[in-house]
């Protein structure tokens, strides 16, 4: 038996994602519908091999006799027909299942950092015989003392963990080279979506018993982390050939799909240790069935998945400052083994805490008798670029950002828990804006290379993306959204110093009318919207300066009228809801310093003065503004 075969056979309640691949190969080879989870794995796939040797896969895995897909993949894959997709929500239920078998492996553990010493290698004797055993792979959650306080409990903190040394505890004995040449590479995702990749040089004339040292700028991670870091190290020789370039891609991608599994895990509110175990589990179990049909394997000396939890980083953190001796070892330095019959390799790695500016996405609710609530940042939030926007749909709110990747992204929550994050999948040049049509659908606009975009949701899981042949001609500016009746109005800002233009868009017949210019709006930005009544007000900002000017435009709805300037000073574009009881309009906007907080509300204009909003934190992106239960609800990036 092949050792990938030998691997595949052990490691199968973690075959789940492989298992996946290859039934959506099948599906895709009888030209069936992919589920979203089906088409993520065909897309890794795809940055590998052609569309012709995938459908071979998935035609060989459809004719694959019931014992053989049994032996290598968990029942919940092996068992389901091809006509069946399998959905991340299959996933998201299977993984409880799978997680008692999973753990139930001798290479799979879970370790409390507290009761580790200086320098102590992390696996027991059995645990490498485990890795040996199981073809090198090993699965390991770094765990610590629970704490008490809300420090401990939530916000971002900052980790690098830095390779120091490597041993060579048995040498592969290879039969084309006399000592070993031996490198290592490694990708590395958080709960944030702050991502690693690391390859190292080559280590050469290494036999038993030998150490070498690694740059002291060598790092596998260094980022922020709300609950977990996700790292994938491997461990390869380098005598029979450099599949670096392959490795790299793959595990880049390997790492977005650590932090994403890592915020699902949270969200679902399993961010225990043993579920940390079996997401790990399954991607790792990925990424060795693909490097054993993509790569000579043999070359692999071993590889692991490690998941550093809060607490083991908050413990780590807490520990610093000990005495380290000569040999670099100290309270938080850790020994990994790498082991297999190819040979047996030692890592030695130590974690320090890094400053991290907390940036993830805050949110406060506003009660009109109450008063502002504390702010408190989003659990499992990813880092916003550039501002957020927030929208109301059957019951749920919608929040929407950029990543740091410039990808599109949302999720939505339902009074209770916030869902995972959907990506979109491509990059966009500008923010966003949302608005709801009245028992209708809610629409996401953006301009994406000039052309103006717009997305339909009529549930978090189903949406639609709206063609357009309108033009911005602004490449960077964004629109602002509101909906009057069955039509959605949007303004936007045209080239640098033009006015701003205003355009109408029916669903029904997916029509944009005639663009109209907003008089007096030279060099306008940082627009937004908001329907006070029947009157649709627009606000801005003009290039050069803080003041703050708005315009209204009332029925039938074809000329804008300048209405001068409010008072106080802004340096992004406010957040406004109305509220058609109240009849009151809500305003929230960053001050003039462009950190604070202030906000405002009125019932004949979008505000008359502004006041500071109290124990406000610092902003990094321009505030959105919903009204959800009896509260407006503010969400920004910190």
């Amino acid at each position: 038996m092949s050792r990938s075969s030998n691997r595949m056979e052990r490691n199968r309640p973690a075959n789940v994602l492989a298992g996946t691949a290859l039934h959506a190969a099948a599906r895709l080879e009888q030209g069936l519908e992919l589920s979203d989870l089906e088409q993520d794995l065909l897309e890794v796939m795809r940055a590998f091999v052609g569309e012709e040797e995938i459908a071979a896969c998935g035609q060989a895995y459809r004719q694959a006799s019931p014992r053989t897909a049994a032996s290598l993949f968990p029942e919940q894959i092996s068992r389901l027909p091809v006509e069946t997709p399998y959905t991340f929500e299959d996933l998201r239920q299977d993984l409880p299942v799978l997680a008692g078998q999973i753990l139930a492996q001798p290479n799979v553990s879970i370790v409390d950092v507290s009761t580790l010493t200086p320098g102590q290698a992390v696996d027991s004797g059995a645990a490498v015989a485990a890795m040996v055993e199981y073809g090198g792979s090993a699965v390991t959650v770094l765990t610590g003392p629970a704490e008490e306080g809300p420090s401990a409990q939530s916000g971002m903190i900052g980790l690098a963990l830095k390779p120091v040394k490597l041993k060579c505890v048995r040498d592969t004995n290879d039969q084309w080279a006399s000592n070993d040449e031996i490198y290592w590479v490694s990708g590395a995702g958080s709960d944030l979506g702050e991502q690693t990749t690391y390859r190292s040089a080559v280590f050469t004339s290494l036999k038993t018993g030998q150490e070498r040292t690694f740059p002291s700028d060598a790092l596998m991670f260094s980022g922020g982390l709300s609950e977990s870091v996700l790292i994938n190290i491997e461990c390869w020789e380098e005598d029979n050939g450099d599949i670096f370039d392959e490795l790299h891609k793959h595990l880049w991608k390997i790492s977005q799909k650590c932090a994403d599994a890592a915020v699902g895990i949270i969200q679902h509110g399993d961010s225990s240790e043993a579920a940390l175990a079996a997401v790990i589990a399954v991607v790792s179990a990925l990424l060795t069935w693909l490097l054993g049909w993509l790569s000579n394997d043999d070359d692999l000396v071993g590889e692991r998945s490690i998941a550093i939890s809060r607490k083991a980083v908050r413990h780590l953190t807490n520990a610093q400052g000990g005495e380290v001796g000569p040999d670099g070892i100290d309270n938080t330095t850790f020994v990994w083994d790498f082991a297999s019959n190819e040979g047996h390799y030692q890592l030695t790695a130590r974690t320090t805490p890094v400053p991290f500016e907390d940036r993830s996405v805050y949110h406060r609710t506003w009660h009109p008798t109450n008063g502002w609530s504390p702010a408190t940042a989003l659990p499992g939030s990813k880092i916003p670029l550039g501002n957020p926007a927030v929208g109301y749909l059957n019951a749920l709110l919608y929040l929407f950002h950029r990543d740091t990747q410039d990808v599109l992204q949302y999720r939505s929550y339902d009074g209770k828990t916030w869902s995972p994050y959907t990506s979109m999948g491509y990059g966009i040049n500008s923010d966003l804006a949302l608005a709801n049509i009245p028992m209708g659908n809610l629409y996401c606009a953006y301009q994406r290379h000039g052309d103006f975009h717009l997305l339909s949701f009529t549930s978090p899981t189903t949406w639609r993306e709206l063609r357009t042949a309108h033009k911005m001609t602004n490449k960077s500016g964004a629109p602002a959204l509101a909906a009057v009746g069955k039509i959605l109005h949007c303004v936007y800002p045209t080239e640098p110093g033009g006015p701003l233009n205003h355009v109408t868009f029916t669903p029904a017949n997916s029509t944009f009318s005639t663009p109209l210019e907003i008089p007096q709006s030279g060099g306008g930005r940082d627009a937004a919207l908001v329907l006070m009544g029947t009157v649709l007000c627009c606000v801005y900002r003009v290039d050069g300066e803080q003041a703050v000017r708005f315009a209204s435009l009332m029925p039938p709805y074809d000329s804008w009228m300048a209405r001068g300037s409010l008072s106080g000073s802004i340096t992004s574009a406010p957040g406004l809801v109305y509220h058609t009881g109240k009849e009151t309009v809500y305003s929230v906007a960053r001050a003039e310093n462009g950190r604070d907080l202030q906000c405002g509300t009125s019932t004949t204009v979008p505000w008359n003065r502004f006041s500071p909003v109290p124990a406000s934190v610092p902003t990094s992106t321009a505030p959105a503004v919903q009204w959800y239960g009896d509260s407006v609800s503010v969400f920004y990036g910190r």
